[in-house]
């Protein structure tokens, strides 16, 4: 199953900040966790502990201790830790996964106009598998990117109630991420 059907069927998603909330996660009702946290020493680990609970996991690799931010850092994901895909908010490590054979989410930060722009260009250039668009709390700019992109959009950032969730998914937002774990169950 692809990114794009799991998100069909849940589309909340976990995101992991800590070692208390991927407890959490763990036996949450999500199928994807995202890891915003660790270190390379315990990172095959911690893989191996969401894929025996049976869910997708995807590393933001800038948020990862002691991993590099180059295509060596990426490779050796790719080879050894073997997650399902990465989070970057960088085009030459998302061109780099892509080779490696890993899924990509893209996060573009909508910090003005000139970003939203940039963050479309660059994902043009890319091609992930989905884009996360942070904060997830712009329905105007997810509905915008919804007509721009080919791919799935993932709200993320600042999802605090259910009314933003469902504010993001009207708009164009296939799914949302969130580290509130009372959301999870939404």
């Amino acid at each position: 199953m692809d990114i794009s059907e799991i998100l069909a069927i849940d589309p909340i998603i976990a995101a992991v900040r800590n070692e208390d909330r991927l407890k959490a996660a763990l036996i949450a009702p999500v199928r994807v966790i995202f890891l915003l946290h660790g270190n390379i020493c315990a990172l095959a680990d911690t893989i191996k502990s969401i894929k025996d609970a049976d869910k997708m996991v995807f590393v933001h690799l800038d948020l990862i201790d002691g991993l590099g931010r180059d295509q060596a850092a990426v490779q050796y994901m790719a080879d050894y830790i073997k997650p399902d895909g990465i989070i970057t908010t960088h085009n030459n490590l998302a061109r780099y996964a892509k080779d490696s054979g890993l899924l990509i989410i893209q996060r573009i930060f909508l910090l003005d106009s000139m970003s939203l722009d940039r963050g479309i260009a660059g994902i043009g250039q890319t091609g992930p598998d989905a884009v996360e668009i942070l904060p997830g709390t712009l329905p105007r700019e997810i509905a915008y990117c919804h007509t721009r992109l080919l791919c799935p959009i993932i709200a993320g950032g600042l999802i605090h109630t259910k009314d933003d969730i469902i504010a993001a998914l009207n708009a164009g937002a296939m799914a949302v991420s969130t580290s509130d774990e009372t959301l999870w169950e939404a």
